[in-house]
């Protein structure tokens, strides 16, 4: 998949914020999983809902299940370790 910061800018990403993305690739960039590995700053949630067909947004939640759910017990086993020090 290549994106551009046209793209970017259309699917809703702030001016600069596209910016700082593609200064580094030129005016566009050939996604794949190394390149976005190397730009975890982007939200790719965000990105999958607003530049995936349909058919991969479908793919994509599956792919992303065993992370979300991991990220949920984390989230909760913090928020009670932490809320068990609270009065």
């Amino acid at each position: 998949m290549k994106i551009t910061k046209v793209m970017l800018r259309r699917a809703g990403m702030r001016e600069g914020q596209a910016k700082r993305l593609m200064v580094q690739c030129g005016h566009h960039a050939e996604i794949n999983e190394a390149w976005c590995v190397a730009h975890l700053e982007v939200d790719w949630d965000w990105a999958a809902v607003r530049l995936l067909p349909p058919a991969a947004w479908s793919s994509y939640l599956e792919a992303t299940a065993p992370a979300r759910r991991a990220h949920k017990e984390a989230m909760a086993t913090a928020f009670g370790r932490i809320a068990e020090t609270l009065p």
